[in-house]
């Protein structure tokens, strides 16, 4: 998936902890940030939860990954 540095950063120091938060207003790359943490997780053969307080923003990632094939790793 596409990135920037910012993003890239992001992805590095989300593998720093257990948890990880990535917020920001719209179109600033957090779908794409995302995708690439649960990329570096599948790679890795690890797991993870993605959360939101909204369904669209999870429905968004589970499109994304359903775009590339991926979308059987979701259980939604």
């Amino acid at each position: 998936f596409g990135i920037n540095e910012t993003q890239y950063e992001a992805v590095k120091n989300a593998f720093k902890s257990q948890i990880s938060i990535i917020e920001g207003p719209p179109g600033t790359g957090k779908t794409q940030t995302i995708l690439n943490i649960i990329a570096n997780i599948v790679i890795n053969k690890k797991t993870c939860a993605i959360v939101s307080n909204n369904n669209s923003a999870v429905k968004n990632i589970y499109e994304k990954l359903a775009e590339v094939g991926l979308d059987f790793f979701v259980a939604k």
